[in-house]
């Protein structure tokens, strides 16, 4: 996953801003209910010193768990 600033932090650099790469894991309980969990890796990209909305630009680990239902 690529992501660029296009003006939502009006005070960060423009143009490509973080890279990220995700792990993803899906374990069935019934034909209809599954536990699915992920673990991301958030890499920034070209951070500019002087621009005071790349202050919140830095590399960070996320993850998440949650249950998916079909019908």
């Amino acid at each position: 996953m690529l992501a660029t600033n296009q003006g939502f932090v009006t005070d960060g650099h423009d143009g490509l801003n973080h890279a990220a790469l995700s792990a993803q894991l899906a374990v069935p309980i019934t034909d209809a209910l599954s536990i699915n969990a992920h673990l991301t890796h958030n890499w920034a990209l070209d951070r500019d010193a002087s621009a005071p909305g790349d202050a919140q630009l830095f590399d960070f680990w996320f993850g998440g768990v949650g249950l998916e239902l079909a019908f």
